[in-house]
């Protein structure tokens, strides 16, 4: 603290300018000590004015300003003259207040002189105010003075009053922590009260510092941006890191002379997270948890359309209670929101369709080589085994396999889709292929296809045609190769090829995809033909009026270079795909809205895998297999997600439920069951769903 000095009978002003410590911010001034008179000091005196202002009579935390309003009494005590300590100094104890001598009142406040001896020389005066009327108790504030005596009158010098505090408290009361796995930071108002109760305001520090401790929390979970308090008004951080272990620690605040005041820093755990309920449970408990809460935890569902809830409280006190979900839907994302009075928690829920295992029918390497699946009228699945040359019917009911040789060259065929008529068409490299599945009468056509034609991919189109992709020979360099769209009446068995010599490289093959077939093509509402572009990392569109091509490209922050793997059309029209970011080692699902050109991404894994074989059910949701890029055997290993395409909830079953590497995949049946055809281990298998 600066020193002050101040003559004989001079007035020191004490403004109303807020409490806290005096300049210099801290305990009592002690001055250098001067060399000791043996002359006695010759008495003389040192008047000071004080003004203790009104009552607020509102808040507490807009008193004191600089004094405190229940100032009822000061207290002069000599420390020391000219170097030498006054050990044996008595304090002078002033009234002060309205009606006592020398204080006059007006609406703002009172305001007191008093004189107080001041020996001659330099004078240190050790200042206190008091809440009664004879300096007993706890001071309110106190001050170090340095004055001299002797001097020329008149002077005026201000007097700062540093607050003692005699109480802490915390705002909040109680941290708001939730134990979910991220860094959160919290401000905390540390506001400290002086012995009469009144809240220490202003900008001055207080008389001494207020220390802050954190007890209990061995993992180092907490941290404080300050570890004291030097003055009203102070905001401390407090970053907790909930990926470490933290039960019930608090943060503790003393100062001398003070009852300690403890802020509770114990987590709001809820057990599991996220909460994950199967679509067939009767049930899932939800565990709530707070160490040293005593109120009473609440519970609502954000969609009470999902779920039903439940929720019984523990003991009073015990800081726990179980809410019970009952779920109503299949398949859906939504929040529970949870409160302990303090903390609010938007816990998320997934309500995901319950499976069994995954079973593969038929000894491995039954089918050679095969390509897709799809399904026939009576219920028959049908794929292509271009290793064997055969068109390939599976009965779902008896489990056996039928095979009918329609390419004795053995090179095809490749893809296969049905026609409006129930025929069979595929993809033949050099040719295109008709299979009628009750005569068995196989017919080809080549005519109209380009001299070194290679077609891989067919699906029905509008109008009675049916459209392919021809990829070009692949035995020719593929990025010199003519790839083209084409088309094939089923009524004539005409065919018309359109070029795509206007993209920027051939749409992607099988050289260059995860599937056997040469691209993934879907037809929209309105007869276009939306198709993966892997190649060229886009989405393209084919207008089958007019056989041109145009393309949106994917990828970009935060998911770069996605390239398409499978395309299948939603009931709104969006245009689903499933993509994978070699460079970025990213996974995503996302849509195409064809009415605005927005892409929406949906993240399903990272660093681990790749979606491949998209397809939708009957309600609605969007299914895909996931494959892993990395680890033990990774290539059989398998797992699915879902993604509702009405909410954007996504969800990977944690669990491999697929063992082998799958390639395309199709509910069937109304049942729920899940055919898969396996090109890996050359089988046909399914997963029930419950």
């Amino acid at each position: 603290m600066n020193k002050r000095w101040i003559a004989v009978a001079a007035i020191a002003a004490l403004s109303a300018c807020g409490g806290g410590g005096g300049a210099g911010g801290g305990g009592a001034f002690v001055p250098t000590p001067a060399p000791s008179s043996s002359a006695a000091p010759n008495a003389q005196s040192v008047t000071f004015s004080i003004v203790i202002p009104a009552s607020s009579g509102t808040s507490s935390t807009q008193r004191p300003a600089y004094v405190s309003s229940k100032t009822a009494s000061i207290a002069f005590t000599l420390v020391s003259v000219n170097g030498v300590k006054q050990s044996s100094a008595s304090a002078d104890i002033v009234p002060v207040g309205a009606g006592a001598p020398g204080c006059t009142s007006s609406p703002s406040g009172t305001t007191c002189s008093m004189t107080v001896s001041a020996p001659t020389g330099e004078d240190i005066f050790s200042i206190a105010t008091y809440a009664s009327n004879n300096g007993a108790g706890t001071p309110l504030a106190s001050t170090s003075l340095a004055v001299t005596s002797g001097g020329s009158s008149g002077s005026v010098v201000s007097l700062d009053l540093g607050g003692v505090p005699a109480a802490v408290s915390f705002s909040p009361s109680r941290l708001p922590l939730v134990d979910d796995g991220t860094v959160q930071k919290v401000a905390v108002v540390v506001n400290a009260a002086d012995a009469s109760g009144a809240t220490i305001v202003g900008s001055a520090p207080y008389q001494s510092p207020v220390d802050l401790q954190i007890q209990n929390d061995p993992a180092g979970a907490l941290a404080l941006s300050s570890s004291s308090v030097q003055a009203p008004g102070t905001v401390v951080t407090v970053t907790y890191n909930s990926m470490k272990t933290l039960t019930d620690a608090s943060i503790v605040a003393r100062d001398n002379g003070m009852q300690p005041a403890t802020l509770p820093a114990a987590p709001l755990v809820v057990n599991p997270l996220p909460v994950t309920v199967l679509d067939d449970a009767s049930s899932q408990a939800v565990s709530l948890t707070e160490a040293g809460l005593t109120g009473a935890f609440t519970a609502s569902l954000a969609n009470t359309a999902d779920a039903t809830l439940s929720l019984n409280a523990g003991a009073l006190g015990s800081g726990s209670a179980v809410a019970t979900l009952a779920p109503k839907v299949k398949f859906d994302l939504t929040t529970l929101n949870v409160s302990d009075g303090t903390t609010s928690f938007a816990v998320p829920v997934q309500i995901v369709p319950d499976h069994g295992s995954y079973t593969a029918i038929g000894a491995a390497h039954t089918l050679g080589s095969p390509t897709n699946i799809v399904r026939a009228s009576d219920g028959t699945l049908w794929t292509g085994d271009s290793q064997n040359g055969n068109l390939v019917a599976f009965d779902p009911a008896s489990g056996t396999y039928t095979n009918y040789n329609v390419d004795p060259s053995d090179s095809g065929p490749y893809a296969v889709a049905f026609d409006a008529s129930g025929n069979l068409w595929f993809a033949d490299g050099p040719q295109i292929g008709e299979f009628n599945t009750s005569t068995h009468a196989v017919t080809t056509y080549s005519t109209g296809l380009q001299p070194n034609a290679w077609v891989t991919d067919i699906i029905a189109g509008p109008s009675g045609s049916m459209w392919f992709y021809d990829q070009g020979d692949p035995s020719s360099n593929l990025n010199a190769s003519a790839t083209a769209f084409g088309s094939v009446a089923t009524a004539s068995g005409t065919i018309a090829e359109y070029p795509t010599a206007n993209l920027a490289g051939p749409v992607s093959s099988a050289l260059g995809s995860t599937r056997t077939t040469g691209i993934s093509m879907a037809l929209a509402s309105d007869g276009s033909i939306w198709f993966a572009d892997t190649t060229n990392d886009a989405i393209g569109q084919l207008n089958t009026s007019t056989g041109a091509v145009t393309e949106t490209q994917l990828g970009g922050p935060p998911y770069p270079q996605q390239a398409p793997q499978e395309v299948t059309i939603a009931a709104d029209g969006k245009v689903w795909f499933s993509a994978y970011g070699a460079t970025s080692g990213t996974a995503t699902v996302g849509n195409l809205d064809p009415a605005s050109g927005k892409v929406t991404y949906y993240p399903v894994s990272s660093n681990a895998g790749q979606a491949t074989a998209m397809f939708a059910d009957a309600n609605g949701d969007l299914w895909f297999a996931v494959t892993p890029m990395q680890g033990t055997f990774y290539s059989s290993q398998q797992y699915f997600g879902v993604i509702n395409p009405a909410s954007g909830a996504t969800y990977i079953y944690g669990t491999a439920i697929l063992p082998q590497f799958v390639t395309a995949a199709s509910i069937v049946d109304a049942s729920g069951t899940f055919w898969i055809l396996d090109s890996g281990f050359g089988q046909i298998g399914k997963v029930s769903f419950k």
